[in-house]
């Protein structure tokens, strides 16, 4: 709602954020395997959210090694 509430008010803008979603239900493994799936598959330029802190401290560490932002 808040993307769309910004590009309705900044219809200039010609980069468009996307999101895709994906539910870890705050385990780490499957928290990292959607997070590589994101980065290989769709090309993901960064990741936001992490339900745990075990999720969190993998996902920084995958941060780290794949030189992009990780908003945990």
């Amino acid at each position: 709602m808040a993307l769309s509430d910004f590009y309705h008010l900044h219809d200039n803008y010609s980069t468009k954020v996307v999101l895709h979603s994906k539910d870890s239900k705050g385990e780490p493994l499957p928290a990292l395997s959607a997070a590589l799936g994101l980065l290989e598959n769709i090309k993901v330029e960064s990741i936001i959210g992490a339900q745990t802190r075990a999720e969190a401290n993998l996902l920084a560490e995958l941060g780290e090694v794949a030189m992009l932002p990780f908003v945990l």
